[in-house]
């Protein structure tokens, strides 16, 4: 449409706006010099809207110019610095088309510059390279005369994913020729007989493989089957120097008798030190053979060791001894190493359980301890002080026993689900009874003692009587029944010949191991002679009482006459070489026993 019809246009709808206008001026009255300063409101008003117009496009053409003369200048500059043909700005009748012109005259330009290819070029020899180093594909990038710009990104894009892979092949690399070369040397073989063996061996172990060595994904997977063919040789030197090493220690401790010692082995696992432990495990083989009766007697305390660490109840105890009895020596001492090693296994995988089993014992003790003391008249008189240290102190023991309660019982019923047969050894209390049953039947007996001092508080003194528990009744005095004497003289341990292992669960020394007082772990430096008043008065068991009338005296030397399997046990250790401890601690030990028909077990006197 030509200018002069646009014109038109504008002018035709101009004038029909105006007529609008007059007519409403002559339906409102508007006459003579009102209507004239009306028309020149309006002219002036259509003056300042088109001054309005005609500025914003005056702008728009000064823009526009200066657009064109930047474009043109920047075309000049960059047809100078790649040589191209001079330039010669178009001749066109607007304003705009010589502004596109020019840009895309500009862009085409920029496309043509020397140092864009340059890059692309090195861009893409980067990627060959590293193509062949990783042996991977490379990119296929098809142009005419100038790469475009999403060429050059995706090429720099693949050139930096390329250098990531090849930095962590290089790392693991690295890596797993360091674990060839551990387990190598670990095993004891030759890096120039291996490297003869196999060129993808001697390729990865020379000096310069970093720089030179294949990275392709065959290459990693092949190294990291090598590595692992290594871990499973290094793994079973591992387990075989474990089980040697298990079966030396053990074969040590029963021969310690004997002063039979070894020389010092490393403690780092490798083929020369198995081929050390096999030396030194057959000699002390061929002495355990000559030393039959002597080991069968040491392993007979070592069996009952482990069991009062472990709190095996009687019925174990003597399924064991029925198990053997008429077999012969080798027999014998070969079940008593396996029992060693189950029981010593058992400890340390549960040594959590068995510790908590003793803090209960032991915080559950010193609460009935000072519910006691808490009714003696000399902290009753000083309630400020002891009375509130004490109450302070059960308080505690209040909340932390249901704790240690819940951990037993949560151990104790995991340990049935994975174990059923060794939970169920587990006895405590002279009534043999779980972890879980000893628990309760410890409260309710102290619930029962607590009934039972009241009722005798509100008896006249004359009516009041001595009040003992049956011989068979729940021990919480002492927490822990002390091992059935009648079992102590058989173990288990496995066979040297099958290979199986005996895990050093016992890994302290004996000479730091705690001694057992009543299932109870008590270090003997602690063990005196003589107890005090007070430690006599908590010699009663809990659970029952002595209610001491006046003139009536409970002699301290009435003590339960041994039974026969402990007066046996003690002619059999009495029959060894071992050493045996003082018995001048005995006096003080057999305190927590009086009243009971139970007497200590053999193996807490003999080391």
């Amino acid at each position: 449409m030509c200018a002069s019809m646009l014109l038109q246009s504008i002018l035709g709808s101009v004038e029909k706006k105006c007529q609008s206008l007059f007519s409403v001026w002559n339906e409102i009255g508007v006459e003579s010099s009102e209507l004239e300063q009306e028309v020149g409101s309006v002219v002036k008003q259509l003056d300042v809207l088109m001054d309005s117009i005609i500025i914003d496009k005056e702008t728009w053409k000064t823009q526009l110019s200066q657009s064109i003369n930047e474009l043109i200048e920047s075309i000049k500059e960059i047809s100078s610095e790649i040589n191209s043909r001079p330039f010669d700005p178009p001749i066109t009748t607007t304003l705009l088309n010589t502004y596109s012109f020019l840009l895309s005259e500009k862009e085409r330009l920029l496309k043509d510059a020397d140092n864009f290819i340059q890059e692309f070029n090195s861009l893409k020899k980067s990627e060959r390279d590293l193509c062949h180093r990783l042996c991977e594909a490379e990119m296929t990038l098809v142009y005419k005369v100038v790469p475009s710009q999403e060429q050059m990104r995706l090429l720099s894009r693949r050139v930096d994913h390329l250098n990531l892979v090849k930095a962590e092949r290089c790392s693991k690399f690295l890596e797993l020729r360091s674990q060839m070369l551990a387990g190598y040397a670990k095993l004891g073989k030759s890096l120039r007989l291996v490297s003869d063996s196999c060129c993808l061996v001697k390729e990865i172990l020379a000096p310069e493989a970093l720089e030179t060595f294949t990275l392709s994904e065959e290459n990693m997977f092949s190294m990291a089957d090598i590595v692992d063919q290594l871990a499973s040789d290094c793994a079973r030197v591992d387990t075989e120097c474990k089980i040697y090493r298990d079966r030396l220690n053990l074969l040590l401790q029963l021969l310690k008798p004997l002063g039979v010692s070894c020389s010092e082995i490393e403690d780092e696992n490798s083929s020369s030190t198995l081929r050390v432990l096999r030396t030194e495990v057959d000699r002390l083989e061929a002495l355990r053979t000559r030393h039959m009766d002597t080991l069968i007697s040491t392993a007979h305390l070592h069996v009952c060791q482990c069991w009062d660490d472990c709190f095996v109840g009687d019925e174990h105890r003597q399924n064991f001894k029925s198990s053997t009895q008429n077999k012969d020596s080798e027999n014998v001492l070969t079940i008593l190493e396996k029992e060693i090693i189950t029981w010593k296994d058992f400890k340390e995988t549960n040594h959590e359980f068995l510790l908590d089993v003793v803090r209960w014992c032991d915080q559950f003790s010193s609460f009935q301890s000072l519910k006691k003391r808490m009714k003696e008249p000399s902290v009753l008189q000083n309630r400020g002080g002891i009375l509130l240290k004490l109450e302070k102190e059960r308080k505690q023991l209040s909340r932390d026993l249901p704790s240690l309660e819940a951990r037993i019982r949560e151990a104790f019923l995991s340990l049935y689900a994975a174990s059923p047969s060794l939970a169920s050894a587990i006895r405590l209390g002279s009534e043999n009874l779980n972890p879980i049953d000893f628990i309760k039947k410890s409260w309710e007996s102290l619930q029962n003692d607590k009934e039972n001092e009241k009722q005798n508080d509100r008896m006249p003194k004359s009516a009041r009587t001595i009040e003992t528990k049956p011989l068979g009744a729940l021990n919480c005095g002492k927490s822990l029944k002390r091992p059935n004497p009648c079992c102590n003289e058989t173990t288990i341990i496995r066979d040297h010949s099958s290979g199986s292992s005996v895990s050093s669960l016992l890994a302290d020394s004996q000479s730091k191991q705690s001694r057992v007082v009543g299932n109870f772990l008590k270090k003997p430096e602690l063990v005196k002679s003589k107890f005090n008043s007070r430690r006599r008065s908590r010699s009663v068991p809990p659970g029952s009482r002595k209610l001491i009338l006046s003139k009536v005296v409970i002699p301290d030397d009435t003590y339960s006459k041994p039974s026969k399997c402990v007066l046996d046990d003690i002619n059999l250790c009495a029959k060894s070489t071992l050493t045996k401890q003082s018995v001048a601690e005995v006096e003080s030990f057999f305190e927590g026993f009086k009243g009971n028909d139970k007497g200590p077990h053999v193996s807490t006197f003999i080391h």
